[in-house]
């Protein structure tokens, strides 16, 4: 069957992709099923629009269906060519001018903070206490907190786990009775077209101070939905659209996400 084409919303439609897509290296045996599925559920119609009109409905609950960590790639090149999505790339940070920080009530050594750059500390760490900054005391509860590393209260992380579950873990901090989840991001990526970003350098010329600019390999990245880069080990998070609209729909507070990166092609 020849591919179906058609814009919408500014970009095009081939329903032959969807028909090869368990042939392009996903590794999805579900994927092949379904373009098969939908290739015979096509000959019902006649027109191009019935079948586009078909295709996108039957695509977009594929989609749906596969909105857990195994199905990510599938799903996200679902969504990319039916709905024209753009890929965004958010850097994740804290609102710490409206809602509280919290910092560890234990004096640490400088050490400590190092420890954040990627590498698991699940066999070293221990439930911490923490104390919101004294200056903080009239900003309001987030779901999320100031820190070194993203923190997260039970229902943002009840939200959030589901997309992020393969590249954290999770370090267990006490606010007074709460119990806090800080969120050790441990997948590392080399993901940033050199070429095409902007940044600026240490004296030696090859260690990055910090990006004016950033862009990434889409198909390295289009993978994760939370990510380090290897030039900024430690301080610096990167989260996917997917995420970011899971802050959104769930009305989660304390969150900053400034957009850093938007691919449409």
């Amino acid at each position: 069957m020849a591919g179906v084409t058609a814009n919408q919303t500014g970009k095009k439609i081939d329903v032959n992709f969807f028909l090869q897509l368990g042939e392009i290296g996903l590794g999805l045996a579900a994927t092949a099923s379904f373009g098969k599925t939908l290739a015979s559920d096509l000959e019902k119609y006649t027109t191009l629009n019935e079948k586009l009109e078909y295709a996108t409905n039957a695509i977009k609950k594929e989609a749906n269906r596969l909105a857990d960590d195994k199905g990510r790639t599938v799903r996200w090149n679902l969504l990319i060519i039916v709905e024209g999505r753009a890929m965004k790339v958010y850097m994740l940070g804290f609102d710490v001018n409206s809602y509280k920080s919290i910092r560890l009530c234990d004096n640490v050594d400088a050490d400590f903070y190092q420890m954040f750059d990627g590498r698991s500390l699940k066999d070293v760490w221990k439930n911490s206490k923490v104390e919101v900054y004294e200056e903080d005391k009239g900003l309001l509860f987030g779901d999320a907190f100031g820190f070194n590393i993203p923190v997260l209260n039970k229902k943002a992380l009840n939200v959030l786990y589901p997309l992020i579950k393969n590249d954290v873990e999770l370090l267990p901090l006490s606010l007074n009775d709460d119990l806090l989840h800080g969120i050790n991001v441990t997948t590392v990526l080399d993901a940033i077209d050199y070429d095409l970003s902007e940044y600026l350098t240490f004296r030696d010329g090859k260690r990055i101070m910090y990006f004016k600019k950033y862009f990434f390999k889409v198909d390295i990245i289009n993978d994760y939905n939370i990510f380090k880069i290897k030039d900024l080990r430690r301080g610096y998070v990167f989260v996917s659209d997917s995420f970011y609209q899971s802050v959104i729909d769930n009305n989660l507070r304390g969150f900053k996400l400034e957009q850093v990166f938007e691919n449409e092609d």
